[in-house]
């Protein structure tokens, strides 16, 4: 992997997360409880794990919060070239 790749993916590591934690902390009454956990690899890998008390402000009616949240991190992720998964769960 040359330097090049190497900051890219780390530049939409950076940029995926920064979004991801402002968007979701910002929901919760407890948002330092929220834990992220990255992988990185060919495919940027995060997972989002939400208390279950709060999981429902996060996930909204019929998923559509995590939905649109998920979306514009990949958004965000294509946008420095880096494929990703992202997944919001109860943890």
């Amino acid at each position: 992997m040359t330097n090049a790749t190497t900051n890219k993916k780390e530049a939409a590591r950076e940029s995926v997360m920064k979004f991801l934690k402002a968007t979701i902390e910002g929901l919760l009454n407890e948002p330092d409880k929220v834990r992220y956990k990255v992988a990185q690899g060919e495919t940027m890998l995060i997972e989002v794990l939400v208390p279950k008390a709060e999981i429902s402000k996060v996930i909204g009616k019929g998923g559509k919060h995590a939905r649109s949240i998920i979306i514009l991190a990949l958004g965000i992720s294509s946008h420095h070239g880096v494929k990703s998964v992202i997944s919001i769960q109860e943890g």
